[in-house]
C-alpha cells in the first residue's frame, strides 16, 4: 500500500485529482462499495460536490450529473474507521461524559474551592477542564498516554503550577474506567505498522483541501497507509515557497518520534517576498512535518510567465506564487479588484458593502448572485444588519429596481430554530427576576402561542392588565428574596398581586369607592367579564413557568434537570411539537452520558447536583455554539464566518468588520499545558488571523474588497488600520500599489466614507477637504438616501443668536403639608399647576409603584 502526498496552488485543482480517483476502479472491486473522499469542511464539501457532477456520471464517458457512492466526509472519519476496525461500539470519552466526570471528580478535589472562584461554578470548571482535557488529547497524544501510565510527565515545568490537573485526569480516567483515544489510537496504529489487516477498513482513500494537519492525524494516516492506499492532497498558495521551503527541511532527518522545532529554521531567508513569514507559517510547519515522516511531496510548478492579467489583484497573486515580485502597472482605467473601505461602524461598512456589490454587478461579466461570498469578523453582531440592509431594493443604472439575494449561513442553533430560542428565553426567565418583558417573551413566542391559542386581543388583554396592576417583578415575597430582597410581607407589585386583583376585579360588580378585600389586595376596576378566558390563559402558561421556578430553588443532578426542563417545555408547546426536537437531543445526550457515568461507578450522585443557574449557562452555551443548518450553496450571496468557506473560490470575496476586537487575541491561560509547551502544529490564533485574510484574497477571482472601522465617530478622524490589514497594504506596496494617491495619506486602495448614507458625497458631491474619497460618482444607490442628500443641499439652516427669557414663577411664600406630598409624589403635575399655571386634576386614585413607608407615631 502507498501514501501519495502532493501540495497544490489552488483548491480548484484537486478536482481533476479527485475525479481520477472516483473513475480509477480496481479490478474485481465490488462496484456498490463507495469511495472515501475526506475534506477540511462543510464549505468544500458543498464547493466540491456540484463540481464532481460536472465532470462525472452514472454512465461511462456521460458527465450527467449524477454522483452516485461518493462518500464525503470529515478529518474525524479517520477515528470512525478505526474504532469500526477495532470493534470499539462505544465513545466513553465523548464531551458530555468527560464533563460529568469531572464534575464528579470535583466533589473531593483539593484545588475545587479555587477553580469554582476562577470559572464561577461547578459546572463551569467541568465545561473548561473536560474541554482543555480533549485538546491535550488531540495535540498531545503522549502526554495522555503517560498519565494513563500513572506519570505526570511534566517535564521541568513546575509540578505546583501544573500536577494538579495529572491529579484530576486520573480521578476522571478512574471514574469513567476505559482507555481514552490516545491509548487506543497508539495499538492501532502499532497493529497497522505490523500489517494487521482490517477487513471493515476501504481499499483506499482520497484526502484533499487542507491547508495543514497536525501531527496526530498524520500519524495515523501514516499507519494507515501500510494497508490502505492514500491520497493526500495540501494546498499551498505559493508553488515557489513550498519548494524553497522544502529544500530548507530537506537535511532533515526523519523521526516521527520526536519532531523538530520551527524555530530551528530560518524561513524568511528564502523568500524576496516582504509579506512576512509569519503569515504562511502553518505551510511552513506542514513542511517540517512532512519532512519529519520522510514523505515524498509532489509539488506544482512555479509560474515563470507573468501576470496575464493587469489588475492588481491577479498581480498580487501572481507574486505569491512565483515567488517573483512584479510591479503593477497603473492604467487610465479604474481598477476596483482590490477594495479596502473605511467607515464609521459597522452599520455604516454594511451599507458601502451593499453599494459596493451592487457596483460589481454591474462591471463584473456574468457575476451571479452565488459568485459571492461575505467573510465576517463577527457574524453575531454583523447578521441582523446584512439581513436589514440588504432586505431593501434599489434602482440599479439600468432604472430596474433590484434586491440582492441573501443567506446568512454558519448560525447558531438558537438562532435557526424556533425550539432552541423558547428554550433559551425559558432558561432566562426562570433565572432571573421574572420580569413582565422576559415573561411576555415565553407567553408570546409561536409555539406557545399556538398550544394554547393565544392572539393578538389576548396579549393586548394582559399588557393592559399588567400595566394597570403595576407589575414590576418577582412572583411573591420569597421570590423575592431568593434575589436580594428580604421583606417577608411585601407583594406588592409581584406576579402573585397583580393576577389577584385581575381575577378579583373580573368577578366583583364596580364599586363606587375603591375596595380592600382579603390582605389588603385591591380589584381592578373596570374588568370586563370577556376577558376573563384570556387571563385563564395567562395563568395557565405562568402556573407552568412558576412550577418549574420553584423546582429550581434546589440543586439537583444533570439527568433530573434535563428531565423537568424537558417537562416543562413539553407543558408549554405540547407532547406533538416538533420544533424541540432539536433541543430535547441535546438534553438526550446530557442523560446518556449521566446514564454512562452512573454505570461505570457506584459512587453517590449526590457530588453530581448543579443549581438550575450553572444548569441553565450549560445548556445555552449549547444552543448558542452548536450549529445549525448551514446553507452554504443556495444561489444567494452567502453570508459567514471565515472557517466554513475558507479557501473556497469566488469571483467576488469580501471581508467584513475587520477590525480591532473581532480577531483572536492568541492569549491562553497560564497552567495550559500546551501553551506552556509550544510544539510543532500547535498553531497561533494571531497568525491564524492573518493566514484567513490571506486565503480570502487568494481565492477571490475577480474583486476582494474588505470593510472597516477606518474613522472614528467621535472626530471624524482617520483611524489606523489592523495590524494584519496595515502589513497587507505593505505587501501590496511592494507590487507597486500606490500608497498616498488616494490623499490624507492613504493608498489609492482605499476608499474613506462620509458618516451617512444620505451624505451628498454619496451622490456626486465633491468634498473640498478631501475627506471622503470613494471609488467611483455617484457611489450609492439608494433612493431615499440621494433624496435626503438633495434636501440638504437645498436647505439653508439660520443660526438664531437671540436669548430666549423665561419667566420663573414667584417663589410659593408658604406650602401646605399636602403640597408638599404632591410636589415629592407627582413634580410634573405640581409644577404644571403651581409653575405655569396649567390646571389639571390631580388623580389620587391611582397606586404608585413606591414602597409602603410609615413614620412611627
Amino acid at each position: 500500500m502507498t501514501l501519495k502526498v502532493s501540495i497544490v496552488p489552488d483548491l480548484e485543482d484537486i478536482v481533476v485529482s479527485i475525479e481520477t480517483f472516483l473513475q480509477s476502479h480496481c479490478v474485481g472491486a465490488d462496484p456498490f462499495v463507495g469511495h472515501t473522499v475526506i475534506v477540511p469542511s462543510l464549505g468544500v464539501r458543498s464547493w466540491l460536490t456540484p463540481q464532481l457532477a460536472q465532470r462525472l456520471g452514472a454512465t461511462s464517458g456521460m458527465k450527467d450529473g449524477v454522483v452516485a457512492n461518493v462518500n464525503v466526509r470529515y478529518i474525524g472519519h479517520l477515528q470512525t474507521l478505526i474504532r469500526d476496525a477495532a470493534e470499539i461500539t462505544s465513545d466513553a470519552w465523548n464531551r458530555d461524559a468527560v464533563n460529568l466526570a469531572v464534575l464528579r471528580a470535583l466533589a473531593d478535589f483539593p484545588e475545587t474551592a479555587r477553580l469554582e472562584k476562577k470559572y464561577n461554578g461547578r459546572l463551569n470548571v467541568a465545561r473548561t477542564l473536560a474541554d482543555r482535557f480533549d485538546r491535550y488529547a488531540a495535540r498531545r497524544p503522549e502526554l495522555i498516554r503517560s498519565w494513563d501510565k500513572g506519570v505526570p510527565a511534566l517535564g521541568e515545568l513546575d509540578a505546583s503550577k501544573f500536577e494538579w490537573q495529572f491529579h484530576l485526569w486520573r480521578k476522571v480516567r478512574e471514574i469513567i474506567g476505559e482507555s481514552p483515544w490516545p491509548v487506543l489510537k497508539e495499538e492501532m496504529c502499532v497493529r497497522l505498522r505490523a500489517g494487521e489487516v482490517f477487513p471493515s477498513l476501504p481499499e483506499r482513500l482520497m484526502i484533499a483541501g487542507f491547508e495543514n494537519i497536525s501531527p496526530t492525524q498524520l500519524d495515523l494516516i501514516d499507519a494507515l497507509s501500510t494497508v490502505v492506499d492514500i491520497e493526500l492532497i495540501f494546498v499551498q498558495q505559493s508553488p515557489f515557497l513550498a519548494q524553497e521551503w522544502n529544500k530548507l527541511t530537506a537535511e532533515l532527518v526523519p523521526n516521527r518520534h520526536e519532531l523538530p522545532v520551527a524555530d530551528a529554521f530560518v524561513s524568511t531567508s528564502v523568500t524576496p517576498l516582504r509579506l512576512p513569514p509569519a503569515w504562511m507559517n502553518s505551510s511552513f510547519e506542514l513542511e517540517l512535518l512532512l519532512s519529519a515522516y520522510g514523505l515524498p511531496v509532489s509539488y506544482s510548478e512555479v509560474p515563470t510567465a507573468k501576470s496575464p492579467s493587469s489588475k492588481l489583484l491577479h498581480n498580487v497573486q501572481h507574486t505569491l506564487a512565483s515567488g517573483r515580485v512584479t510591479q503593477y502597472s497603473h492604467s487610465d482605467t479604474h481598477d476596483a479588484s482590490i477594495q479596502i473601505h473605511r467607515a464609521h461602524n459597522l452599520s455604516r461598512q454594511v451599507e458601502v458593502l451593499h453599494d459596493a456589490l451592487l457596483h460589481a454587478f454591474e462591471e463584473v461579466e456574468d457575476l451571479q448572485p452565488h459568485d459571492v461570498v461575505i467573510l465576517c469578523a463577527d457574524p453575531g453582531a454583523a447578521a441582523p444588519v446584512i439581513e436589514a440592509v440588504f432586505e431593501k431594493s434599489v434602482k440599479n443604472a439600468a432604472g430596474n429596481y433590484v434586491r440582492i439575494p441573501l443567506v446568512v449561513a454558519d448560525r447558531s442553533l438558537r438562532e435557526v430554530s424556533e425550539g432552541a430560542e423558547l428554550s433559551a428565553h425559558v432558561l432566562h426567565l426562570v433565572s432571573s427576576r421574572f420580569d413582565s418583558e422576559s415573561f411576555i417573551a415565553v407567553a408570546t413566542h409561536p409555539i406557545v402561542a399556538r398550544r394554547f391559542q393565544v392572539n393578538g386581543s389576548d396579549v393586548a388583554t394582559w399588557m393592559r392588565h399588567l400595566e394597570e396592576s403595576r407589575l414590576r417583578w418577582g412572583l411573591d415575597a420569597e421570590h423575592r428574596q431568593e434575589h436580594g430582597l428580604i421583606a417577608p410581607d411585601l407583594t406588592a407589585h409581584s406576579w402573585l398581586e397583580s393576577v389577584e386583583r385581575s381575577l378579583l376585579g373580573a368577578v366583583m360588580p364596580v364599586a363606587e369607592k375603591p375596595v380592600v378585600v382579603g390582605n389588603g389586595i385591591r380589584p381592578l376596576p373596570f374588568v370586563d367579564s370577556s376577558e376573563t378566558q384570556s387571563l385563564l390563559t395567562l395563568i395557565e402558561v405562568l402556573s407552568v413557568l412558576v412550577r418549574l421556578e420553584h423546582l429550581a430553588r434546589s440543586e439537583r443532578t444533570m439527568d433530573s434537570w434535563c428531565t423537568l426542563f424537558a417537562q416543562s417545555l413539553n407543558e408549554l408547546c405540547g407532547s406533538s411539537c416538533t420544533d424541540l426536537d432539536d433541543v430535547y437531543l441535546l438534553l438526550n445526550q446530557y442523560q446518556r452520558a449521566a446514564h454512562q457515568i452512573h454505570e461505570k461507578t457506584s459512587q453517590s450522585s449526590i457530588s453530581d447536583v448543579v443549581p438550575f443557574s450553572q444548569f441553565a449557562e450549560y445548556l445555552n452555551g449549547d444552543l448558542q455554539s452548536t450549529s445549525g443548518h448551514q446553507p452554504l450553496r443556495t444561489g444567494a450571496v452567502t453570508a459567514t464566518s471565515f472557517i466554513p468557506l475558507r479557501t473556497v473560490p469566488f469571483k467576488v470575496v469580501c471581508v467584513l468588520g475587520y477590525d480591532d476586537g473581532t480577531l483572536p487575541s492568541g492569549e491562553s491561560e497560564g497552567d495550559d499545558l500546551i501553551s506552556a509547551t509550544p510544539m510543532l502544529g500547535d498553531g497561533d490564533a494571531r497568525l491564524e488571523s492573518r493566514r484567513i485574510l490571506l486565503d480570502a484574497m487568494m481565492a477571490a477571482r475577480e474583486r476582494f474588497i474588505v470593510t472597516c472601522t477606518g474613522r472614528s465617530i467621535k472626530n471624524n478622524n482617520l483611524l489606523p488600520l489592523v495590524t494584519p490589514l496595515a502589513e497587507l497594504l505593505d505587501f501590496f506596496a511592494d507590487c507597486g500599489l500606490d500608497r498616498t494617491a488616494g490623499g490624507d495619506d492613504v493608498s489609492a486602495i482605499e476608499y474613506i466614507h462620509p458618516r451617512h448614507l444620505g451624505s451628498a458625497e454619496n451622490f456626486g458631491v465633491v468634498d473640498q477637504d478631501h475627506r471622503v474619497t470613494v471609488p467611483v460618482q455617484p457611489w450609492s444607490f439608494d433612493a431615499i438616501a440621494r433624496t435626503i442628500a438633495e434636501t440638504r443641499q437645498k436647505v439653508t439652516v439660520k443660526k438664531n443668536t437671540d436669548h430666549v427669557s423665561i419667566n420663573l414663577p414667584e417663589p410659593l411664600e408658604t406650602m401646605t403639608v399636602d403640597d408638599l406630598e404632591r410636589l415629592v409624589l407627582k413634580p410634573l403635575d405640581y409644577y404644571l399647576r403651581k409653575g405655569l399655571g396649567i390646571w389639571r386634576p390631580w388623580v389620587d386614585d391611582v397606586e404608585d409603584a413606591t414602597l409602603p413607608i410609615s413614620a412611627d407615631e
